[in-house]
């Protein structure tokens, strides 16, 4: 995991937030709030990526830009939302309570194109074979959410 996690997920924010200009514009001002506070992270000395993602995933602001996305159906809106949630969860960026709110977005873009739905199984079986998640979620308590989540997107 060589990207910069500050970085990334700032430039992300900035294009949701270029993509939502006018016709979402609760999502463009999140995006922004989001922006902020990442400059501030840096500002304040905060510059390794297990820095960055610490502040993150205590912080319930940076999941509302991309829950926000995720509920518009639209789908341009949805992959750049599931690009920023797959990274979060990479860089462990995302709390245990933050789990069902990542969970509920990827339900809402459930209903999009079959483009959608194969990056979402794609990210889920990554995390499956990659990081042994079944161990890890059953650790969080978080293991029938992903697990109801796959089975949805199975009987697709």
């Amino acid at each position: 995991m060589s990207t910069n996690l500050n970085n990334y997920f700032k430039n992300e924010l900035l294009s949701l937030s270029s993509e939502t200009k006018r016709k979402y514009p609760k999502i463009k001002e999140a995006s922004e709030k989001c922006i902020m506070k990442l400059k501030s992270i840096s500002d304040n000395g905060k510059q390794t990526n297990m820095d960055v993602a610490a502040v993150i995933s205590q912080n319930p602001d940076f999941i509302e830009p991309l829950t926000l996305a995720c509920e518009t159906q639209n789908n341009k809106l949805s992959l750049l939302s599931l690009s920023c949630i797959y990274q979060l969860l990479n860089y462990n960026a995302v709390s245990e309570l933050a789990i069902p709110s990542y969970i509920k977005s990827l339900l809402n873009i459930l209903n999009g194109n079959t483009e959608i739905q194969l990056k979402i199984l794609q990210r889920i079986h990554y995390y499956f074979c990659r990081l042994h998640l079944k161990e890890w979620f059953h650790h969080h308590k978080i293991t029938d959410n992903f697990y109801s989540l796959y089975i949805h997107l199975m009987a697709h």
